[in-house]
Formats: C-alpha cells, sequence, structure tokens
C-alpha cells in the first residue's frame, strides 16, 4: 500500500475500510494530511488503495490493527493514525469489534450512511450518520478544488479511477436520489470518501478531523504506545499486482474526475 517511508513518517494519517462480507471486496485507503489551502481547509493526499475479496471479518480487523502498528513504528513513525469504518449494518458489531481489538484501535471512528439528504452526527457512539449524497458530493468537491491530491503512480489509483467513471446517480419514481455503482463496485470509492468526508469537509455540526491541530488531540487518541514488537507484518494481498479485472475502463458521467 505505501513503499515510500519519507511518505508516512511524522504525519497524521487516516486509514479507512468499506468492510464486506467474504463473497463481496472490502477495500482499504490509507491517506495523509498534507496542510491546508489558502482558506485553512484541510488537504488529503492518497497514499494507497486497495481491495480484497473472501477475507473474513476477523482477518479485516486484524489487518487494521497491524498496519496501525506497522506505520506507528520505525521505520515509519507516524505521528498519529485515525482509523474510519463503515459502520452501517453488519459493520456496527465490526466497529466494536475493532475497539476492542487493540488500544490502538480503541477510537476508530464510525460512519453510517443513509439515503436521505440531511446528515448528522452520533456524539455518544462515535459515529457520523451521513447522507451518501452528502459524501458523494464532498468527495466531488474535493476532486474540483484539488484539496485531494495523489501521484499518478499512487497504488490502487487505477481501481478508484474505475469506480468513479462507473459510479451513477438516478432518481427514483418517489423522487428520492439513489447513487450506485452502475457496474461494478464502489468500495475503493467509498473508502477514500469517508476520509474526505470526515478529516477534511467536516460533517454537519462538526469540525473536519484534521482542523484539530493540537498534539494534545493526537496524543489522546494514541496514548497507548505501540509494542516493540510487530505482529504480523503488510498482507500479502497489499503488495500483490492488479490483474486484468482491476483495470480501468472507459466510461462517461458527470463525475468530476481529473
Amino acid at each position: 500500500m505505501i513503499s515510500d517511508i519519507s511518505a508516512v513518517e511524522g504525519r497524521q494519517l487516516a486509514l479507512s475500510c468499506d468492510p464486506a462480507q467474504t463473497g463481496d471486496y472490502a477495500a482499504l485507503t490509507l491517506a495523509r494530511h498534507e496542510g491546508s489551502d489558502p482558506n485553512g481547509r484541510p488537504i488529503v493526499r492518497l497514499l494507497g488503495m486497495t481491495r480484497q475479496k473472501k477475507v473474513s471479518y476477523e482477518i479485516q480487523v486484524m489487518q487494521i490493527v497491524n498496519l496501525t502498528r506497522r506505520l506507528l513504528l520505525p521505520p515509519y513513525n507516524a505521528g498519529g493514525v485515525t482509523q474510519i469504518l463503515d459502520s452501517g449494518g453488519v459493520g456496527k458489531p465490526l466497529l466494536d469489534h475493532l475497539r476492542s481489538a487493540s488500544p490502538l484501535t480503541a477510537n476508530t471512528r464510525g460512519i453510517s450512511m443513509h439515503g436521505g439528504m440531511r446528515s448528522w452526527t452520533s456524539q455518544s457512539e462515535g459515529i457520523t450518520r451521513a447522507s451518501k449524497v452528502d459524501i458523494v458530493t464532498s468527495l466531488n468537491n474535493s476532486f474540483i478544488s484539488k484539496r485531494l491530491v495523489y501521484d499518478p503512480e499512487t497504488p490502487g489509483l487505477d481501481l478508484l479511477d474505475k469506480e468513479v467513471l462507473n459510479l451513477r446517480q438516478t432518481t427514483t419514481a418517489a423522487g428520492s436520489v439513489k447513487i450506485a455503482a452502475g457496474r461494478g463496485h464502489d468500495d475503493v470509492l467509498f473508502s477514500v470518501a469517508y476520509i474526505v468526508y470526515l478529516m477534511a469537509e467536516g460533517p454537519t455540526g462538526e469540525t473536519a478531523g484534521w482542523a484539530e491541530s493540537t498534539v494534545q488531540y493526537w496524543d489522546a487518541i494514541h496514548n497507548a504506545k505501540p509494542p516493540a514488537e510487530i505482529e504480523g507484518g503488510m498482507p500479502d494481498h497489499m503488495l500483490r499486482d492488479r490483474g486484468e479485472m482491476d483495470r480501468a475502463r472507459k466510461s462517461s458521467y458527470r463525475f468530476k474526475w481529473s
């Protein structure tokens, strides 16, 4: 997912997961705080995206824990890692599992999408209830404003490209808006969108996560030092070459992508 140590060292990172049952794709995205634009709004740099299939919930949880531990330890020495997990549906017990799996993931942020037009936050459980329209709009705005940045060789960029091109918005007979992949998947896209929405845009009634600039904020999230030994290493699937099925295909859609 990431091979450039200098891209991580001392940085404030976000690790976002769109989990899945074993028959579907689970997606992981790693991004960093890149500073702020002239208006003081956070900029997100994508460091890597990946997806995998036929992986149990238990393994998905341990991958997040182990990757967090790896990023905080030498040689990476990240300044902090905020975990984000889609907690809709079966994701809620998975969020509970992840929070209890390690002190490093005890403050994982949950995000649960709904089909309405209004977003709000449940402070008591650390879960943001967010409109899917708001989340996708925030992602679209971040592309247009150049507050979501990436290098051409960013791992998984081809997956994101394909999913953006395949995303469709339709209006039902009842007048509600439906957003979904027209063909294929949207797991990587939403794992990116969660980071943009929570850490850069700021949900309704909340400040964007990366607008919190004090050292105390990050110390509160990661007040437990990681153990000296790394349990396991980088998951094998993050190092594999992507095959033909993951290559982007040409399509057309109104979503801004450049």
